[in-house]
């Protein structure tokens, strides 16, 4: 997932924010689908498996990167990393109370000080922006995003699918079907180049399909609450490669806000 940032920045470069979230769901289901074909997985064989995977993929896929993609062109990055920072508490607030998981107050302790690192990477003064921006809706939209990237934890763990692989190909296939009306609406009017059809690629199969499938593995072998650190590895992970690939400089603020990020793990 820390790669996410990377491989977008080189596809936006030919493609806009909406085709690149639609294409990335719909490379990742050109991935997912085969792959589990060919291992034997294949694709969810009931009406309920159908349900399930449909659900999921509006709920953690499709409904999200719709919002954000909306909410991106009116509100600044910063905010809407202020509103991701509460993904990780979230997802252990619901698996404490839908799947009656036991939390520990340090880990309660840990993930607070962790999002406190995430919003204090999202740079000084974010917090007192939210609720004073014009554009209240557009907020609304991120804080939505924020709650299904953290349902779509639960629904994993709930789903009565028989393997990860076939749950994650089924979910994949019923995204892509959803998105392509976005793609063809967006697609640009003149060729792209390499570089971004690279990005594409990467950002689908790569951040998208392999990401969301070890997601969904380790969800379904060990909870919710064990891939909550992953959100905040995320970030680190992208401000190593932003540095290293991209020539970025981070800042003296966010040296502060990674070592608390470190504290909080």
């Amino acid at each position: 997932f820390g790669s996410t940032f990377y491989f977008t920045s080189l596809a936006l470069s030919g493609f806009s924010v909406a085709a690149t979230g639609a294409a990335r769901i719909i490379v990742a289901a050109m991935f997912l689908v085969p792959l589990s074909l060919a291992t034997g997985h294949g694709l969810p064989r009931t009406i309920v498996g159908w349900i399930w995977s449909t659900g999921f993929g509006a709920v953690a896929w499709v409904l999200p990167f719709i919002l954000l993609v909306w909410a991106q062109t009116r509100i600044p990055t910063n905010i809407i990393g202020a509103f991701f920072a509460a993904i990780p508490l979230m997802i252990l607030f619901l698996s404490w109370a839908i799947l009656k998981t036991r939390v520990s107050i340090r880990k309660w302790i840990g993930l607070a000080v962790g999002s406190a690192g995430l919003i204090l990477l999202a740079g000084p003064g974010t917090l007192s922006q939210i609720g004073t921006n014009s554009e209240y809706l557009a907020q609304i939209a991120v804080f939505l995003a924020s709650i299904g990237f953290a349902a779509g934890a639960i629904i994993i763990r709930l789903m009565p699918s028989p393997s990860a692989m076939q749950a994650t190909a089924g979910a994949a296939m019923a995204s892509g079907v959803m998105a392509i009306p976005i793609l063809i609406v967006e697609l640009p009017g003149a060729s792209v180049g390499v570089i971004p059809i690279l990005g594409v690629l990467g950002v689908g199969v790569f951040s998208t399909g392999i990401g969301q499938f070890l997601r969904f593995f380790l969800i379904r072998r060990r909870g919710p609450v064990f891939i909550v650190p992953n959100g905040y590895l995320t970030a680190l992970i992208a401000a190593v490669l932003g540095s290293t690939l991209l020539g970025e400089r981070p800042t003296v603020s966010a040296m502060i806000a990674f070592i608390v990020i470190l504290g909080g793990l």
